[in-house]
């Protein structure tokens, strides 16, 4: 996902990155937290990018990242199904759809 300055994306399900737009250089990198792995696409929304995660035993949660330097700003425990959720932020809600469940969060 692009920002402005900003182009956001993950490898290997791990590693999320901010990378300079015209350049390519990485401004910063992070992982999240213990076995958890990235479920969802990246959705970038006031400052702050948003994403789910799931760990090896199934538990998911919402992911939210300042865009500027990565750090976490909350981690928010889901009750969805499926291992992969489609995720997008609009008008101060986080919308996430998997196998036909669709779930809304007031920011």
């Amino acid at each position: 996902v692009g920002q402005g300055k900003r182009v956001f994306a993950v490898s290997g399900n791990r590693e999320i990155q901010a990378l300079d737009a015209q350049t390519g250089v990485k401004q910063w990198l992070r992982t999240p937290s213990g076995t958890h792995q990235v479920a969802s696409n990246l959705a970038w929304a006031n400052g702050a990018l948003y994403m789910t995660t799931q760990d090896f035993s199934g538990a998911k949660q919402l992911l939210v990242l300042n865009a500027g330097n990565g750090h976490v700003v909350a981690k928010v425990p889901l009750s969805i199904r499926g291992s992969f959720t489609k995720l997008t932020v609009i008008d101060g809600r986080v919308y996430l759809s998997s196998e036909g469940q669709l779930t809304a969060l007031g920011l």
